[in-house]
């Protein structure tokens, strides 16, 4: 049943008033006693004013895909009529209506093209390079075929920002406020990944990225836009914290992280990011992850006796474990974006652990972590959590319970 949009009265006034904004004089639109000599018999509205007033209407309502759509008039619109607006959002067809009549004016919107990315072996290098995280099982065959997969595989948080990345130009923000992500399965390095979008509006989205084979390998919600502040948790009070630093993201590293993303606007250029009212460059939402790696400051005070942050050996020591350490889910919240050259500290602490088995037998072993981000009046500025999974040897055949 198709959805009633807005109902509207296309009068005299309105009629005429686009004709003098688009400068089309034509009496047909305007002369009661022209248009009486015509086949129409009265004045008839601009097909230029119906179509717009349908893209205004389908915009409002948030509906995807209007990079393209077309227009077909099967009946002229009278002037002075009272017409409904009703959108089929299955058939991607909004049509125009006198009440209870049947439809004068559709128009169809065409899909757009399904966001792809070819994660091939310089997309996986150049990722690795930006957030400095050269797990074995991303960078060799052998290494991860040793851990149980059929060769390398791409890293989550390449899948991830590049599906964040792609929400947030669907709905034209420039924010990610909350993000939150479950990775289903691994993206071989040189498979084609695509994104799905699923539902939502200009605020809100969920969407899957499925491999070529169509196996689905991760679900992403997003909210998006500079809406209500999103608010940051403070990490418990009984957490076992295991990183305490002070960091500083730099500018080109921010930039270089959000283009291997596929990124770009405010993301990738400090000259858009003044002209969208930000008093420095905002971040990738996914650069969180990376930031203690990123930007660790040495030389700091605070971080006198800390350890620089080894992506790879911390996730293994975190874990308690010598084999390579995946995602299993993750997820972002912002009371505002992370900022370039601003100074952050860093309170990383272990929330929780749990062992279960899969249906293959083999033993999986999660543990929760936490960042949380705060600036230097104690702001809370963003969480970064992230579910990690080591998969063992094959257990009891029997499973206790399922891989979420």
């Amino acid at each position: 049943m198709p959805e009633l949009l807005q109902t509207i009265e296309l009068d005299p006034d309105r009629v005429a008033g686009w004709g003098r904004l688009a400068e089309d004089a034509n009496p047909l639109h305007t002369d009661p006693e022209f248009a009486a000599a015509t086949p129409f018999g009265v004045p008839i509205v601009h097909g230029h004013l119906l179509a717009a007033i349908a893209l205004d209407a389908l915009q409002d309502a948030g509906v995807q895909g209007l990079r393209g759509a077309s227009v077909r008039f099967l009946g002229p619109v009278r002037v002075g009529a009272t017409v409904e607006l009703r959108w089929d959002a299955p058939a991607g067809v909004l049509g125009i209506a006198e009440r209870d009549g049947a439809p004068l004016v559709e128009v169809r919107v065409r899909p757009e093209p399904e966001p792809r990315l070819e994660v091939g072996r310089a997309v996986v290098d150049d990722y690795a390079v930006a957030a400095r995280d050269r797990n074995s099982i991303h960078m060799s065959d052998d290494a991860a075929r040793e851990s149980g997969f059929d060769g390398a595989i791409a890293h989550g948080m390449l899948t991830l920002g590049w599906a964040a990345a792609r929400l947030m130009e669907r709905a034209g923000a420039s924010e990610v406020r909350a993000l939150r992500a479950r990775f289903a399965a691994p993206v071989p390095v040189g498979d084609t990944i695509r994104l799905l979008v699923d539902g939502g509006d200009a605020r809100r989205a969920q969407a899957r990225v499925l491999r070529e084979d169509g196996a689905e390998v991760l679900t992403v919600e997003a909210e998006t836009g500079r809406g209500e502040p999103v608010d940051v948790p403070e990490l418990p009070e009984d957490a076992e914290v295991v990183a305490d630093l002070v960091l500083r993201i730099a500018e080109h590293d921010a930039i270089r992280f959000a283009r291997v993303l596929g990124a770009g606007g405010v993301l990738t250029s400090a000259e858009r990011a003044r002209d969208a009212g930000y008093p420095a460059v905002p971040t990738a939402p996914t650069l969180a992850f990376a930031a203690p790696v990123l930007g660790f400051l040495a030389d700091d005070p605070a971080n006198a006796g800390s350890a620089a942050p080894e992506p790879v050996s911390d996730s293994q020591t975190w874990t308690r474990t010598d084999r390579p350490v995946v995602h299993a889910g993750q997820e972002f919240a912002f009371a505002r974006p992370i900022l370039v050259d601003e100074r952050l500290r860093a309170r990383t602490a272990i929330i929780s652990r749990d062992e279960r088995s899969s249906s293959s037998g083999r033993t999986l072993s999660f543990t929760r972590i936490r960042t949380v981000f705060t600036a230097d009046d104690g702001e809370r500025i963003a969480m970064s959590d992230m579910n990690l999974v080591v998969i063992g040897d094959r257990a009891d055949p029997t499973p206790r319970e399922e891989l979420p």
